[in-house]
């Protein structure tokens, strides 16, 4: 069962193209670390490079025109970088960022920005999560994408703590809460992520929405979407004089609108959870709930009656060693993996999911999901050749169901390392 694999990977290694440099991050110095800045790092970094980012504190970050694999190498939470912009990738470009927990200390901006990429961007297990100042800020969202099209989160938490959000232009001066994600213009696909909205700080202000979607397409599987609360309500100061301002509405679980296009919204076995209303203060009365799911101007939102399918694998991984694989579907099912070592995300419609490895791939046979609905294989490893520092290798999980069809599970990057490092 595992041959076929072993075979194809190291088939793909005889590629000089994909002798890949490998920079260690630490924010300490030591042996094999290569920088203790993660935005050096990642300006000096060459095209397809790996970087490996070893546990500590880092500062904001930009990955600019450049394939990149960001790897951590630790536990998530041992992780904390700065803002992070991915920014202008072409068409055969694409960057992996895995395993990192984005804060940061900059008021009113996307712990996470994604802007102009036509090439691919895969973020997994991630932690995009900060409280924002309750003043004014400038963007509306923990996570915004603006102007791509092939964005892929997997196992990720999108949200943002108490406080911040955008002026609105209106006599009381409300603020709106952040948004747990905020597209605009873009194609994103989401897999296993949990997207929450924040709370108004402002009186009377509304909760964001979990993700708040203008115009693009939105693809989510096994993902929950909270609004947030709305403020609560109170006096607040105008240049009118003093109002008094009910409780806010709470922020939608999600918001489909449309911008310079429509706006289309697909969800597999997701959770949508309104937002409720800001509570009333003194002589006001409390504000209405959100929504659990809208849809405004030319949206739509379809529901396809599918289970939630998963997959993930250990990673990274050094050469020789072993990789644990985890399926997760309906008892019975057949399970199958797609390789590749490139990705062009792509939603399929007969597949009911987005397609992340890039054609042709390897399809690999693994097995049947046991009555548990988990399937755990633990994958042996070949060894890199001479000057490979790394390999990235996208895979995904395809599931045959009882009545012949193939879907999608989650994808996942396997990025094999050198023993050097």
């Amino acid at each position: 069962m595992l041959r076929p694999i072993l075979v194809g990977v190291a088939f793909s290694l005889a590629s000089p193209s994909l002798i890949s440099g490998v920079l260690v991050v630490d924010d300490a110095p030591g042996p094999g670390v290569t920088h203790t800045s993660l935005s050096i790092a990642a300006s000096q970094a060459s095209d397809g490079d790996t970087i490996l980012v070893r546990p500590g504190q880092y500062g904001p970050f930009t990955i600019d025109g450049k394939s990149l694999q960001l790897i951590a190498d630790g536990a998530s939470a041992q992780i904390a970088v700065g803002e992070c912009r991915i920014q202008n990738l072409g068409a055969q470009q694409s960057v992996v960022v895995r395993g990192l927990f984005m804060t940061g200390a900059l008021v009113g901006v996307p712990r996470l920005f994604i802007e102009e990429c036509v090439g691919s961007v895969l973020i997994e297990d991630c932690d995009v999560h900060t409280a924002i100042s309750a003043g004014a800020a400038l963007w509306s969202a923990s996570t915004y994408v603006r102007d791509s099209q092939r964005v892929v989160f997997a196992r990720c938490t999108l949200e943002t703590g108490g406080g911040g959000g955008f002026f609105v232009t209106n006599l009381t001066g409300t603020f709106t809460g952040p948004h747990g994600l905020m597209a605009r213009d873009s194609h994103i696909a989401l897999y296993d992520c949990v997207v929450r909205g924040t709370t108004s700080p402002k009186f009377g202000g509304q909760g964001g929405h979990g993700a708040h979607v203008l115009g693009g397409s939105l693809f989510a599987s096994g993902c929950s979407f909270s609004g947030g609360q709305g403020g609560i309500g109170g006096f607040t100061s105008t240049p009118f004089g003093p109002i008094i301002v009910p409780g806010g509405p709470g922020g939608d679980g999600i918001q489909l609108t449309a911008s310079s296009s429509p706006a289309i919204g697909r969800f597999v076995d997701c959770t949508f959870d309104a937002g409720s209303g800001g509570a009333a203060g003194q002589g006001t009365f409390a504000g209405i709930p959100g929504q659990p799911w809208t849809t405004l101007q030319q949206a739509t939102a379809s529901f396809i009656a599918e289970p939630a399918r998963s997959f993930d694998s250990t990673s990274p991984i050094h050469a020789g060693q072993s990789t644990t694989l985890t399926f997760t579907a309906p008892a019975g099912e057949l399970v199958f993996t797609a390789a590749t070592l490139g990705m062009n995300p792509t939603y399929f419609n007969a597949l009911a999911g987005t397609l992340v490895p890039t054609v042709p791939f390897l399809f690999t046979t693994i097995g049947t999901v046991p009555a548990s609905g988990t399937l755990v294989l633990t994958l042996p490893l070949p060894i890199l050749p001479p000057g490979t520092g790394a390999l990235s290798i996208a895979h995904q999980a395809v599931y045959g169901t009882s009545a012949g069809f193939a879907r999608l599970g989650s994808p996942s990057t396997l990025v094999l390392l050198d023993p050097a490092y």
